[in-house]
């Protein structure tokens, strides 16, 4: 077990690497890939969630239950650098952008169920705090130089150099991955994966806060980078801020994750949503004071309180999970359900605000993710 910790850090560390080259740039990485503008980037990504939603299920019962986890991992590291390979070309024809949301959710579909699997059965719950620590810590050290180099390249138009670097970035984490060793763990019947969502997710104490998980990744990850580039207006700014909040969050990821096994996890999460809730707001409240020390104080506090509830809430999901360890693997296969559903309409509703009002309309999602937050408060 302490032998595939340490090859999972490894993996972490490419993969964060190469996500951190690519982090808050994604969605105009879409955008000039495939010249698109804002609202259609935001309806593509939610018809890719949509997609993930259809298919995240058949893709891992037919191939998941036959390959096992570890490749599940490896292939769907693969289809993501070809994504990534791909936004670096100049192909704007409608079948690439096909192509290009195929890749993707084969990336979503295939390798998130199967990742949290491989964490899970290779860290103990009382150690699962401090580990989940490392891996912020090794996510945020490799956002301390990444995205200021991607800004700049995307601020001067060589986007292909940023999608190069991360795809070999995630093939070097297919590389470590061999490494783990991991047991294999089939997928239920979808009559029963149904039941299992139904008892588990939809119950009146968690329902709340596997919503809440849907509406804030997707916030984050795909409408608060179109809004901090609004209020920004320069890629290079962005990625100077994402840089300054890593320094943040490597003096407070190894606190937050100590502090994690000290209390329960559930606990801990009580305290982790206050500190989500204020983070996400006073990103929003960047619309009206859009000054440079303003965005580094937000940022500075994002840093901060990012690790307390990311290590925090991915430590109580990993102990849902292992409840019943005989049907991890359903259980992380019905979360992508939930995520794809809530993510849909997130992404739905922000390209409505953005055809509405303009990029500064994304201020109401951001404030609705802060208030969705006190659903984990029960989680």
């Amino acid at each position: 077990m302490k032998k595939n910790r340490r090859h999972l850090l490894t993996l972490q560390f490419f993969a964060s690497l190469g996500s951190a080259f690519v982090g808050v740039f994604l969605p105009f990485l879409v955008l000039r890939a495939f010249e698109l503008t804002l609202p259609q980037v935001l309806l593509w990504t939610a018809a890719a969630m949509v997609s993930c939603g259809l298919f995240v299920f058949p893709l891992n019962y037919f191939l998941g239950n036959r390959w096992g986890p570890k490749r599940m991992v490896q292939v769907g590291l693969g289809f993501h650098a070809l994504f990534l390979a791909l936004l670096g070309g100049g192909w704007t024809d409608p079948g690439w952008l096909i192509l290009g949301m195929i890749l993707w959710v084969l990336y979503l579909t295939l390798f998130w169920p199967s990742y949290h699997l491989l964490i899970l059965q290779s860290t103990q719950l009382s150690q699962r705090g401090t580990f989940f620590g490392n891996f912020q810590f090794l996510l945020v050290g490799a956002s301390l130089l990444a995205p200021i180099l991607s800004g700049f390249l995307l601020e001067a138009g060589l986007r292909e150099w940023i999608s190069l670097v991360s795809a070999v970035c995630f093939v070097a984490a297919i590389i470590f991955t061999q490494q783990i060793e991991v047991s294999s763990q089939k997928l239920i019947s979808f009559s029963a994966s149904w039941r299992f969502f139904r008892r588990h997710f939809l119950s009146l104490q968690r329902r709340g806060g596997f919503l809440a998980d849907a509406v804030q990744t997707g916030t984050l990850l795909y409408v608060w980078p179109i809004f901090f580039h609004f209020v920004v207006g320069s890629f290079t700014l962005m990625g100077i801020f994402v840089s300054a909040a890593a320094v943040a969050e490597m003096i407070s990821t190894q606190f937050f994750g100590r502090f994690v096994d000290r209390k329960s996890p559930q606990r801990s999460l009580r305290w982790a949503a206050v500190a989500r809730a204020f983070d996400i707001g006073i990103r929003g409240g960047l619309l009206w004071v859009p000054h440079v020390a303003m965005v580094a104080v937000v940022q500075g506090v994002s840093g901060i309180l990012g690790p307390l509830f990311n290590i925090a809430f991915y430590t109580r999901v990993s102990e849902m999970a292992e409840k019943d360890s005989s049907k991890s693997l359903t259980f992380y296969v019905t979360r992508e359900w939930s995520l794809a559903v809530g993510r849909t309409l997130v992404l739905l509703f922000s390209a409505f605000l953005v055809w509405m009002g303009g990029a500064e309309m994304l201020v109401v999602s951001l404030f609705l993710a802060a208030v969705f937050s006190a659903w984990f408060r029960r989680f």
